[in-house]
């Protein structure tokens, strides 16, 4: 299979790159029949965009972790649609970077100088090493073999600027838990890079709904929300969603804000 990573460097600072994996640990998923209902978006803008994309729909079952590695048929759009509002100059400086597909490799991530984004969001299978949290790490584009990765040990040497670093990805909260180190992991690694704020998740997340709710989240942030707030906000929008309204499609994302 084919798996095609998402990195963007979104205005002002960004970057993509996301996962899928099946699995309920950290987050139980619901039953299928508690969830087949009338397909019902987060907003009225959203629902148009999703119509466009009828193949997206099929997404709708996949999680973004290490057994699968299946096609994340939602991280594209996810990505897209972000640079939208992105492009529109809400969220203040209009410059992007989006490496999607074949474009998504460490190499081109490098060359987009990360450093100088305001955003940088993953859109892309991870995969958590509890034995090693340094092997941890986020796919990249593959031709057909191994997957590249951007391993969480390499994090520690970028020099970033990010005011938000957001993990659309499987278990990027979680690691290894150090006496005197604390939580060592993707989270520990973006903030010694010179992230201010991460958002991960806790547990193995669903591709369609982990889209709609990142563009949610961003959608609120144009609008002049505090990162927190914005991720509160995305979180009810999801609660008025039939289809997503259960914990476990919202529920794993959190914020964690530096010292910086």
């Amino acid at each position: 299979e084919q798996r095609s990573g998402s990195i963007a460097d979104f205005t002002e600072r960004s970057g993509a790159e996301r996962s899928a994996a099946v699995g309920t640990e950290g987050g139980e998923e619901p039953d299928a029949e508690a969830t087949e209902v009338p397909d019902t978006e987060v907003s009225e803008e959203t629902d148009a965009k999703v119509a466009e994309e009828p193949d997206a729909v099929a997404a709708a079952d996949t999680t973004r972790g290490p057994q699968a590695y299946a096609p994340l048929l939602m991280s594209a759009f996810e990505i897209s649609r972000i640079d939208e509002i992105v492009q529109s100059g809400r969220t203040g400086n209009r410059l992007t970077a989006n490496l999607l597909g074949s474009d998504a490799t460490e190499a081109n991530f490098l060359s987009t100088n990360p450093g100088s984004y305001r955003f940088l969001h993953f859109a892309t299978h991870a995969e958590v090493v509890d034995s090693d949290p340094s092997l941890s790490n986020l796919l990249l584009y593959s031709s057909g073999g191994e997957p590249q990765r951007l391993y969480a040990g390499d994090v520690y040497g970028l020099q970033l600027s990010a005011d938000l670093v957001v993990l659309s990805a499987c278990e990027t909260a979680l690691g290894e838990y150090r006496k005197g180190d604390g939580l060592v992991g993707f989270t520990r690694a973006f903030f010694y890079a010179g992230a201010k704020n991460v958002i991960s998740s806790m547990w193995k997340v669903n591709d369609r709904s982990t889209a709609l709710f990142m563009i949610e989240l961003y959608e609120s942030i144009a609008e002049g929300y505090s990162f927190r707030e914005s991720l509160r906000l995305a979180k009810l929008s999801m609660l008025e969603n039939p289809q997503f309204n259960h914990p476990y499609y919202w529920a794993a994302f959190h914020l964690q804000e530096g010292f910086r």
